[in-house]
């Protein structure tokens, strides 16, 4: 009898070793089940949370392609899962990042992070207007004839009227898009440095027969010119610059100074032998010279126009026009709003996170 029980309590604590164990090893199985689906669940929520920084880094690349100017970076965009933060530095939030814009996208899914860094070297701001002739509005080169060395633009194209047939035009034609923005100017800049010359006058202004005029001239009213007349420096009008007349130079001296600037028209019915080097800058430029040639730039801000129906005088015979960069670089006064050059953007590193 006393065996028997011996033998059935081995029997139970061999049972209950048992249990125990296989309690263990379910335990321990699961366990193992459960931090190997953590443990993916982890890696698949870290790759999407890499995939979110990358997405923020890619929006942040696209904006900037469109305007290097852009810094209305975006928080807490939903992609997938997840969703990304971006942050931008420049000089203007870091001071001594120069020319260094620092992109940061932060993707977050759950509690998980990644970041991902981006260095940019940004390419420096335009400083040369390229084109020989640019109207946002009218451009119409119908009578007359001649040749135009360099690329014209307008944001107008059911505007742009080039007689090709009797100009020789040498250079790129575009229009918008893009759009180009009219280059601001800072009038009082020009006033100041008539002042300082003493060519400062408050109403109208003839230039007379014959002479040579040097300085900066600033003029309130309208500027009219009798024959043989040479202006060495810059001429700034506030109402219109009449040019009926024979053999008128005009040379900018310094050449980053404009030639002219008015904020009317530029009219040049009846003239011969007209000859502008520089700059020029102006409200509507109407040249129905003939023998006219120009060197440098032109903008106009309503039109640019050469026409037999405007002027029973003249059509614009014998016209040169003729790009220099000399003449449109560094413009004193003048801010120019061109497309952002993103072909120079360069990405010096990653770093990821």
């Amino acid at each position: 009898m006393e065996k028997i029980n011996s033998e059935h309590g081995s029997f139970l604590i061999g049972a209950l070793v048992f249990v125990i164990i296989l309690a263990i090893v379910i335990f321990s199985a699961t366990t193992l089940v459960t931090s190997q689906n953590r443990a993916q669940v982890q890696s698949a929520n870290e790759r999407k949370a890499f995939y979110a920084a990358e997405t923020g880094i890619e929006y942040a690349l696209g904006a900037l392609k469109d305007s290097m100017n852009w810094r209305a970076a975006p928080s807490n965009v939903s992609v997938g899962d997840g969703k990304f933060s971006l942050t931008l530095d420049d000089n203007n939030t870091t001071p001594g990042l120069g020319d260094t814009l620092l992109v940061s996208s932060v993707g977050t899914v759950g509690n998980i992070q990644r970041s991902i860094q981006l260095v940019i070297k940004l390419p420096p701001p335009p400083k040369e207007w390229p084109f020989v002739f640019f109207a946002p509005n009218l451009f119409e080169l119908d009578e007359g004839y001649g040749t135009i060395k360099g690329d014209i633009h307008t944001n107008s194209p059911e505007l742009l009227k080039i007689n090709y047939v009797t100009h020789d035009i040498q250079g790129d034609v575009t229009t918008a898009p893009p759009a180009i923005d009219v280059p601001t100017i800072n009038w009082q800049i020009y006033k100041d440095a008539a002042i300082a010359d003493s060519h400062y006058y408050t109403g109208s202004y003839t230039f007379n027969e014959g002479q040579t005029y040097k300085g900066h001239y600033y003029i309130e009213g309208t500027a009219e010119f009798n024959d043989n007349v040479t202006i060495i420096g810059s001429l700034v009008t506030g109402d219109h610059l009449n040019i009926f007349a024979k053999n008128v130079k005009f040379i900018a001296d310094p050449p980053n100074w404009p030639v002219i600037a008015t904020k009317q028209k530029i009219r040049t019915d009846g003239a011969d032998y007209i000859y502008i080097e520089g700059f020029v800058y102006c409200d509507h430029f109407h040249w129905d010279a003939h023998h006219m040639t120009f060197i440098g730039s032109c903008v106009a801000i309503t039109k640019i126009h050469s026409c037999l129906s405007c002027t029973s005088s003249n059509d614009g015979q014998d016209k040169k026009f003729i790009f220099d960069p000399k003449y449109t670089t560094d413009i004193v006064g003048m801010d120019f709003k061109l497309p952002d050059p993103v072909y120079g953007m360069k990405i010096v590193r990653w770093k990821y996170n």
